[in-house]
């Protein structure tokens, strides 16, 4: 009975301290759920706490500057002004008025208070016993949970920013940390299974225990009620009892030692009930326990369950980083091929591009000399024009006889009025350089060579020579040439012919423009 006994207040131990492990785990739970909460949302008020604390920083050095300057300024005013007649009233200059300084010494050193006043108060500028006590106790209690909370973000942000960067040394880092946070899980799982085994071994023990008493105490109840039947054949007192008792008056001093012990079997009966009553009671009690065990068990087993599932997620996880990884290194292997041949393009194209610039450039200045060489010449072609209007004209006058004035054209640049009147024996002609002879004597054979209609030269493709036109136009513009006096001499050959501005030749009326047109260049 006592080893029964003390193996139910074993029992009864061990299943209070699995009731008070699971209690106290849930617990755990729910404050570090609620932990992680409050340490985020504390997390946030600090981060607010230490932007205004900055801003207002920052907003006393701007006063501390301005009240320096304000203080200067009025230094010198002071200094300025101090015999003047506004020495004992306010100075009021363009610079500073002392109003607002001191409306700015007022408010710089209530800025200062309450910059004095929250430095005084936590490590991080938070007054945490006077805002919320609860929050005081969360942090202090929860340190080294948010010291845990930075490291995963900071470990986190070091794993983005490498497959941002493409780190493959700081991946693998990440990788082995992740496998040892795996290898710690599976050992904890491991412990946690090893301690459920052990409670399931726990339980089979105080089930087949609690068995055992069940029947060991059954056995006991019909022991008791069988002896209850048969008390005078098992008992001798009691059949020395009943004996005396059916003898009847043969024994008369007994009866009230008969009596006591009586009395004493029937306490004992009432005993053995009692002891009936308990062991059912303790047996509902075991059996409520056992529920409960049954139920921790399986809430144990839940939760084994779930790691498991979350290792399998893990184990996932990790296969896809991996194969992410992979499949990373080969884009930026590609992508690295991709570049290299851009690159390349690039530079064919960038030489392409200064190669056509060049092109471009020289074309331009081939373009802008073409465009001076083409007003040139259309300068040239222009003064041509109007030397040999003025030839026609000359010839004109000189076939009809009759003095009249020369044409004047809008489009000629040049004024074609001749200086003198005309005379039937001179004539003078500023395009010509000298005068004319008509019908003078024959001419020697050495010049009929001369004479003759010059061929218009063939054409080619190089560019004409502007300094010879430039030169040409110079000898036979009236604006250059130095002007001429008609000599008053006649002589019987004045009228034989007329020379040619361009070659120098002299020929006859009917033959000059012909010959004007072959010399004189288009």
């Amino acid at each position: 009975m006592d080893q029964a006994s003390a193996m139910e207040i074993m029992a009864d131990t061990n299943n209070d301290q699995l009731k008070l492990s699971v209690y106290y785990l849930l617990k755990e739970l729910q404050k570090q759920k609620a932990q992680n909460a409050g340490v985020q949302a504390l997390s946030e008020r600090l981060e607010t706490k230490s932007e205004e604390c900055k801003g207002l920083e920052s907003r006393v050095d701007q006063y501390k500057v301005l009240l320096a300057r304000a203080e200067n300024r009025l230094a010198q005013l002071s200094l300025q002004s101090g015999k003047g007649p506004h020495a004992a009233k306010g100075i009021i200059t363009p610079g500073v008025n002392k109003r607002v300084v001191e409306g700015l010494t007022r408010q710089n050193t209530k800025l200062k208070i309450a910059l004095s006043n929250l430095l005084k108060r936590g490590p991080k500028s938070v007054d945490l016993a006077e805002e919320n006590l609860d929050l005081t106790n969360m942090v202090v209690a929860l340190k080294d949970d948010l010291e845990k909370a930075f490291t995963e973000n900071k470990e986190l942000r070091d794993a983005l920013l490498a497959v941002e960067n493409d780190d493959t040394q700081k991946l693998q880092q990440q990788v082995a940390n992740l496998s040892a946070k795996q290898l710690s899980t599976e050992r904890t799982l491991r412990g946690l299974q090893t301690y459920c085994d052990k409670l399931v071994s726990e339980n089979e023990w105080l089930k087949k225990s609690n068995e055992s008493i069940c029947k060991e105490r059954i056995v006991q109840v019909a022991q008791l009620r069988t002896e209850l039947g048969s008390i005078p054949d098992t008992n001798p007192e009691v059949k020395e009892v009943m004996a005396q008792a059916y003898g009847g008056d043969e024994i008369d001093g007994n009866a009230e030692s008969l009596k006591k012990k009586i009395q004493e079997l029937e306490n004992t009966i009432k005993h053995h009930e009692e002891k009936t009553e308990v062991s059912d009671q303790e047996k509902e009690k075991l059996r409520e326990r056992i529920a409960l065990l049954e139920e921790a068990i399986s809430h144990r087993q839940d939760k084994i369950q779930r790691l498991e599932e979350n290792g399998s997620t893990l184990d996932r996880r990790l296969a896809e980083i991996m194969e992410e990884l992979e499949n990373l290194k080969k884009e930026n292997e590609t992508l690295n091929t991709e570049k290299i041949l851009t690159q390349q393009q690039c530079s064919v194209y960038e030489n392409d591009f200064k190669m056509e610039k060049q092109e471009k450039e020289r074309l331009m200045i081939d373009f802008k000399e073409i465009q001076e060489q083409h007003k040139r010449l259309r300068e040239e072609n222009q003064r041509y024009q109007a030397m040999a209007r003025h030839l026609e004209w000359e010839i004109q006058k000189q076939k009809s006889k009759t003095p009249s004035p020369p044409p004047q054209t809008q489009y000629s640049p040049y004024s074609c009025a001749p200086r003198m009147p005309w005379t039937p024996s001179l004539i003078k002609n500023e395009f010509m350089g000298g005068l004319v002879e008509v019908d003078g004597p024959k001419e020697d054979p050495s010049r009929q060579q001369r004479q003759q209609p010059l061929k218009r030269p063939q054409e080619t493709t190089r560019d004409p020579d502007p300094n010879l036109f430039e030169a040409q136009a110079q000898q036979y513009s009236p604006r250059t040439r130095p002007s001429q006096t008609p000599s008053r001499k006649t002589s019987q050959h004045s009228y034989g012919g007329i020379k040619c501005p361009v070659c120098d030749e002299i020929f006859p009326h009917d033959q000059i423009e012909e010959h004007l047109v072959d010399c004189v260049p288009t």
